[in-house]
Formats: C-alpha cells, sequence, structure tokens
C-alpha cells in the first residue's frame, strides 16, 4: 500500500479540528461500531507502531482509525449521513502523548545505533508505555548513557525536520530503517542524533517531548526489550512513586530519601529470620519422624508457605519418614488446605486417585509426590487418610 504523505495529519500534525465530509458508511460490525470514510482525514490511523486517533465527527465517537483494504477508516459508534460535512476534533491530549513517545523513541534508538551499534528491530506504544526492541543485549550502564543523553537532546530543543531526499541521494544516507521501502521516503531527522525512514506523527521540536525514562528491560529474542514513558506519561508515572514514597514516608516517619537505608536492615533481618525458621521447620519435622517410627506422618501446619511445604515434605521422606503428608489451611479459602504428599520409595498414585474421588481436589502430581488444594474439614481429611493408610503418627501446630 502506498502511503499518502499529503493526508493532512502529514500536513498539520498539529491540527485538532477540521471539517469532516463524509463519503462513505458502512456497519455496524460485530462490534457495534461503523466504518466511516472520509474525503480527508485529521485522524492519524494505526502504523508504524502507533495507535489510531481517537475523537469526535459529529455526534460520533471515533474509537480508532485505521487502514482497511487499503482506504483509511474511522471506526465510530454511530452511522453518519453520507455526503454531509460534520466538524471533527481529535482527542488531542492523547495524539500529543503518542507524539511525545514516538519522537522520543526516535532519540532513544538514534543514540543506542551511534553508541553501541544497537538496530531497532520493533516498536510500539500501547495506551500507558511503549516498547523498544533492539538486536543487541545493552547493559544497564549502556542505559542510562542513552537516557541520559536522550534528555540533553530534549533540553537542548533540537528541531525535529521531515525531509523527503530524491531517490538518487537515497543510497548515500545512513539512515534507520526496518524494510526496503520504495517510492517517495520519509525521514525524520535530528540532527546529530536520529535520521529515520518513519510513518507516524512528530512533534517540531525535542524540547516538547519534555522528559524520557527507561522503565524497565529485559532480555528478548537475543536482545533486549526496554519499557519506556515520555512526556505526560513519564511525568504522571513520577508523581505516582511520589505519592508511593510519601505514604511510606508517613508510615515509617522518615523522609522520602530517607527510606531505603533506614528499611535494609530489617529486610535483611527478615531475610534471616525467614532462613532460621525454615531451618527450624526441618529440625521439628525431622524430630517428628524419628517420633513417628515408620509410621505415615500427618501434619497439619499453619506456618509454611507453598515452597517450604514442598521442600520440608521431600526433607522428611529422604530422612526416613515412609510417607509424609502435609495440610496447610487457606486462609483465603474457608475449609480448603493446600496439601503434599510424599514418599521416596512409593507409588502414591492409588492414594491420590482416592482423594480427588473423595473430596474436591485442584492437584496433581507422580509416583512418590502430590501437591494441590482440597476443600473440606481436617476431621474428615484425617478420617479418610486413617482408613486408607491406618494408623497415623498426626502433629497440628499451634496456628490451628
Amino acid at each position: 500500500m502506498s502511503i499518502n504523505f499529503q493526508a493532512l495529519y502529514y500536513r498539520e500534525p498539529y491540527r485538532s479540528q477540521f471539517p469532516a465530509k463524509v463519503l462513505a458508511v458502512s456497519g455496524p460490525d460485530q462490534d457495534g461500531l461503523y466504518q466511516i470514510i472520509l474525503e480527508e482525514s485529521a485522524f492519524y490511523p494505526a502504523g508504524g507502531g502507533q495507535p489510531g486517533d481517537r475523537g469526535k465527527i459529529g455526534p460520533a465517537q471515533v474509537v480508532d482509525t485505521r487502514f482497511v483494504e487499503g482506504q483509511q477508516v474511522q471506526f465510530t459508534d454511530q452511522p453518519l449521513e453520507v455526503g454531509e460535512t460534520y466538524p471533527a476534533e481529535l482527542d488531542f491530549a492523547r495524539r500529543f502523548e503518542l507524539m511525545q513517545q514516538h519522537t522520543g523513541e526516535h532519540l532513544l534508538s538514534g543514540l543506542a545505533k551511534q553508541h553501541f551499534g544497537a538496530v531497532n528491530v520493533g516498536f510500539h506504544i500501547n495506551e500507558t508505555e511503549m516498547t523498544l526492541d533492539f538486536n543487541l543485549a545493552l547493559r544497564p550502564q549502556d542505559l542510562a548513557l542513552i537516557e541520559r543523553e536522550a534528555n540533553e537532546i530534549v533540553f537542548r530543543n533540537l528541531p525535529v525536520e521531515i525531509v523527503f531526499p530524491p531517490l538518487e541521494e537515497l543510497g548515500d544516507l545512513d539512515y534507520r530503517s526496518k524494510k526496503a521501502l520504495e517510492g517517495p521516503v520519509r525521514l525524520i531527522k535530528v540532527e546529530g542524533v536520529d535520521l529515520c525512514a518513519c510513518c507516524g506523527t512528530h512533534l517540531t521540536r525535542t524540547g516538547e517531548i519534555g522528559l524520557i525514562k527507561i522503565m524497565d528491560s529485559v532480555n528478548y529474542k537475543g536482545g533486549v526489550r526496554l519499557t519506556a514513558l515520555c512526556g505526560r506519561r513519564a511525568l504522571r508515572d513520577y508523581s505516582l512513586l511520589q505519592d508511593q514514597a510519601q505514604a511510606l514516608s508517613q508510615l515509617y516517619s522518615l523522609k522520602s530519601r530517607e527510606l531505603l537505608p533506614a528499611l535494609e536492615q530489617p529486610l535483611a533481618q527478615m531475610a534471616q529470620d525467614a532462613e532460621t525458621l525454615k531451618w527450624r521447620n526441618r529440625q521439628l519435622l525431622t524430630l517428628l519422624a524419628d517420633q513417628a517410627a515408620g509410621r505415615p506422618l500427618l501434619v497439619f501446619d499453619h506456618f509454611l508457605d507453598k515452597q517450604s511445604q514442598k521442600t520440608l515434605a521431600k526433607w522428611i521422606g529422604e530422612r526416613g519418614a515412609s510417607l509424609v503428608l502435609l495440610l496447610c489451611p487457606l486462609a483465603e479459602v474457608p475449609h480448603s488446605y493446600r496439601y503434599v504428599f510424599s514418599a521416596e520409595d512409593q507409588d502414591l498414585g492409588p492414594l491420590h486417585e482416592a482423594f480427588k474421588a473423595t473430596f474436591k481436589v485442584q492437584g496433581g502430581g507422580r509416583l512418590g509426590l502430590f501437591q494441590g488444594q482440597v476443600e473440606a474439614d481436617a476431621p474428615a481429611i484425617q478420617a479418610f487418610l486413617q482408613a486408607q493408610l491406618g494408623e497415623l503418627f498426626i502433629y497440628q501446630s499451634s496456628g490451628n
């Protein structure tokens, strides 16, 4: 599909109102939306990682704008009259935010290529954030450099130019492009920072971006995926973080910048206490296994988390208990338990199948280890296990 670079949204990207003459209407579709084709439109159709515009055409709400079979379509919540001209208005606050993200992406991608040879191979803006995919892994210090320099470019308020170089000159230009292009090529240029083929809408100067913040990075397809916020989105995120910091400050009676050092010691102590508790649980259950003297060991324990329950069941089995049955009550679901059945040298499949046939159970496993969740009262579970296994050695923690 050839791109009409003379479209109104390209000629006047800051245009928020325009007269909209309706050429065709169809629908509703399966989502209850109508497809409106206009003679000329300032609504940008989704493409190149940038979402389509929203707004109003007369009485109708525009909920999306896309190309369908080569034609630009505005999707509305009600039909309009063919041949009529309506006042149309973009949700320009949203459009401006999208332009902030898209122009900010150019700075980040241009600098990533410039400094590290990293190529942007994917880009997407959604309603809350944008993601950028690069073909190379970038270290935290690399990202810090890119972010710092990108914001310096914002502060310098450089012009963002739209250029259409002659086709005979394209081969001599070092510009970014994800695919081979035919026909006129529209380049977004920030002098000394980036030159990229792009069909999106952009700001006229970098200062309008306001702020660029890289929020996260994860390994992705041999490279890295960044999550970033620009402009108003970055400001909203900062305000949210500040509100959270102030709430914590009031909770701990500390200034926000004193929180981390003040909390590091108690957090370290909590981690140490957790390890101590795990060790004591091992010692306790080892003693119980000794006292069981070969009988199946049934433990109702209020304090074990899911991972500890499984780990300790295997631990005790390895130390001589013929069968370990651990049940922990679930506070969020009345009369329910998280369970682990563990045995080193037994196939517990038949026991577990009978358990599932008797109670409402979500769980599974194989051979000597089964786990899941059961809805039943403790006496009923105990009676079932005694009927299946005979005499049990039973321990209940003081939390039950």
